[in-house]
């Protein structure tokens, strides 16, 4: 179709925003927004809330673990412009004396809001013994050989080691803030051949009053075998959590959902109603909105939400609210954060899309759900998009080959921007009036994204009338709509 080779393959199936996302999430691209928030107030162009993006890749060494930031409008207009470079925030090293990458990483903002807790899985790899080339083969497929706590300074960005002993499981420890303490959750199971089954060990670490070390607060050891349910998730036994009041709820494989309370260090399990196959465990970690008393998450690339109950320690089958992203299971991850009120930022990448693109792509929304009430009581039904947006992050120096750029998406943490300290000349100018700039207008839209978004103007579907004449069994009618050809069969 005369397609160029240099444009971004990430956005060619323009139908699937149609055909996976609900009419009211716009379509977008590099070079296009969707914004739908009042004219730009006076603060519209100071941040209010930073957003830190960690993304690890196996190929990136010495600085394999990546933050990148973006900013955030009180309105929810996210700062800068469409197809913008994310601002590389820090690389974080891992000890290259020792051979070392970072798998895996997961982070969270201290309970003091002055530090950013970060807690990587190492991975210790091949050398050729002369100029120490690595290789990307682990020494040992065991995953988890060693953990490394940091603890990173938000206004300095200067990184301090954490001690204690964090165990060596097959997963990954999360870092949680709740209570008004500072944690981390880690998940173990320890299986017997002999049996084909065994225990799983809830163990939650609480940092010292110091805030140097972690130190074991409270473990719980429970019967779980997963495996008879055949429900089939990616990711490890610990799926994700969510911070509700003081309470941390915990999300594992084969829809079990446990409970930790901070106050007093206890673990207990969360009831649930109905069938266990229409329970989805949270992905990483979830947000609660305290004015809705609604647990929302992102699973693939749809939002979804939990009503749970603390007293109860009871939790009803989720809901569908909507569809963000026309990606399915495996083409990449989303997360979700918590800004203010009931305004929600989602974010999507991308690690396992064909793409002719040298960077990475973020797509960022920032939302509010709707819903109603009831006796008290809020049902999420859909969305309202603020402002859609597509932005670009470097993975590896200089591109490279795909597997080369494409990195894990660890975390996506938030923390609440002092605008007075801002540097200024870090802001764009102000985008204006709300607007919805056409997909049509992109310079990155492929030839056969066009072609579609023109036929799907410029056709009509054909609608068949009542027939006034007999007609035989064997007839068929075919009616050509803009979607393709529809056969239809006279009665």
């Amino acid at each position: 179709m005369g397609e160029r080779s240099d444009l971004c393959d990430t956005f060619k199936c323009f139908c699937g925003w149609r055909g996976r996302c609900g009419p009211n999430i716009p379509r977008i691209a590099p070079g296009t927004d969707y914004l739908a928030i009042p004219a730009a107030a006076v603060d519209d162009d100071r941040p209010r809330w930073s957003l830190l993006v960690g993304l690890t890749s196996f190929k990136v060494l010495w600085h394999n673990l990546r933050l990148h930031r973006f900013r955030v409008a009180a309105s929810g207009r996210v700062l800068g412009d469409s197809d913008d470079l994310l601002e590389r925030f820090l690389d974080v090293r891992p000890d290259g004396a020792a051979a070392e990458i970072f798998a895996s990483a997961s982070a969270h903002v201290s309970s003091r809001g002055d530090r950013l807790h970060i807690i990587c899985k190492c991975w210790r790899l091949k050398t050729d013994g002369s100029d120490r080339e690595y290789s990307t083969i682990p020494n040992d497929i065991r995953l988890g050989q060693k953990y490394t706590s940091l603890a990173m300074n938000l206004a300095d960005k200067t990184l301090t080691p954490l001690g204690g002993d964090l165990p060596v499981v097959p997963g990954e420890h999360s870092s949680i803030a709740a209570g008004g303490e500072d944690w981390a959750l880690c998940v173990e199971r320890p299986f017997d051949k002999r049996r084909q089954r065994g225990t799983t060990i809830l163990r939650m670490q609480r940092l010292e009053a110091a805030g140097q070390r972690w130190v074991v607060a409270a473990e719980h050891e429970f019967p779980h075998d997963y495996t008879k349910h055949k429900i089939n998730f990616g990711g490890g036994i610990l799926q994700g959590y969510v911070v509700v009041r003081d309470k941390i709820l915990v999300a594992l494989l084969g829809a079990v959902f446990f409970v930790f309370d901070c106050s007093d260090c206890t673990w207990a399990p969360v009831s649930l109603s109905g069938d266990i196959y229409d329970y989805i465990p949270f992905k990483s970690r979830a947000a609660y909105v305290e004015d809705d008393d609604t647990i929302y998450f992102i699973r693939t690339s749809t939002l979804l939400a939990y009503k749970y109950s603390p007293e109860q320690r009871s939790l009803s089958p989720p809901i569908k609210v909507a569809t963000l992203f026309p990606f399915m299971e495996g083409e990449g991850f989303g997360y979700l954060v918590h800004l203010v009120d009931k305004v929600l930022c989602a974010v999507w990448f991308g690690n396992d899309l064909p793409c002719a693109c040298t960077t990475g792509h973020l797509l960022i929304t920032t939302l509010i759900v709707k819903g109603d009430w009831d006796s008290g009581c809020f049902t999420p039904r859909d969305v309202e998009i603020l402002h859609s947006t597509c932005r670009r992050v470097e993975i590896s120096e200089g591109g490279g080959t795909r597997k080369g750029r494409l990195g894990n998406f660890g975390f996506l943490q938030l923390y609440v921007e002092n605008a007075d300290q801002v540097d200024p000349t870090s802001i764009h100018p102000t985008i204006g009036q709300a607007a919805y700039l056409g997909i049509e207008d992109s310079p990155n839209i492929l030839h056969c994204c066009r072609m579609f978004l023109r036929d799907e103007e410029d056709k009509a579907d054909v609608v068949l009338v009542d027939c006034k004449f007999p007609v035989k069994a064997h007839l068929y009618v075919i009616a050509e709509t803009a979607y393709g050809s529809l056969i239809y069969q006279p009665h």
